[in-house]
Formats: C-alpha cells, sequence, structure tokens
C-alpha cells in the first residue's frame, strides 16, 4: 500500500488555513493538530501570533482539542480561555461546552483526565 504524501500546498491544507485566517474557529480550533498528522510544522506555514490566537478561540470556545495544543505553547493563555468557556455562552460553545465543562472539573479536582497529549 502506498502512502499519500500531503504538503502545506495541498488543496485541503491550504482550505483549512484559509478557513482558519478568514475566522472560522472550528478551522482554528483543529489547524495545528491537522497539520502535525501530516507532519507538517505549523511553523513552516503560520506565524506564532496566528496559532496563539486560533487556539485560544478555539479553547475558549469549548474545544478540548485547542485547550490541549494551547496548553503545550502558551499554559496561562489556555487557563485564561479554560475562564473565559466557563463564562461565555453561543453557538459553538453550547455544542462542545459539556465536554470542555467536564474535563475542568475533574483537571481541578486532581482527578486523572484522558488528555489527547498524553
Amino acid at each position: 500500500m502506498s502512502q499519500i504524501n500531503f504538503t502545506h500546498n495541498s488543496l485541503h491544507i491550504k482550505s483549512l488555513i484559509e478557513a482558519a485566517r478568514k475566522g472560522f474557529v472550528p478551522a482554528q480550533a483543529v489547524v495545528t493538530r491537522v497539520l502535525s498528522s501530516y507532519n507538517i510544522s505549523w511553523t513552516d506555514v503560520l506565524t506564532p501570533v496566528e496559532v496563539d490566537e486560533w487556539l485560544f478561540r478555539g479553547a475558549s470556545t469549548g474545544s478540548v482539542l485547542a485547550y490541549d495544543e494551547l496548553k503545550i505553547i502558551n499554559r496561562s493563555s489556555a487557563e485564561e480561555a479554560l475562564q473565559v468557556s466557563e463564562r461565555t455562552v453561543g453557538s459553538v460553545t453550547l455544542i462542545l461546552r459539556p465536554a470542555l465543562v467536564y474535563y475542568i472539573k475533574q483537571l481541578r479536582s486532581g482527578i486523572p483526565v484522558l488528555s489527547l497529549n498524553n
């Protein structure tokens, strides 16, 4: 079986990045993880400011994936995003909020939780 080699110039990668740059929060929340899954370094195509802002937006609207990614690059920003998520009510938050609230409670209680980075 042959493997397909994707690059940052692949159509679906370019489309994801374009959607993120246009402000689509779900794309912003997953872009670094998608790039990583194809062994593409986000530093080749994105700025640190973009990544920090996008992951913050994703985490603050309830994306556990974005929270886990943000925690790696900027722990204080990740904690701030959790606080924003706890106060925020919105359409995106309503979809993902229950999982994030559970995750936050588990973290604060000291109970081990499954992390995407463990």
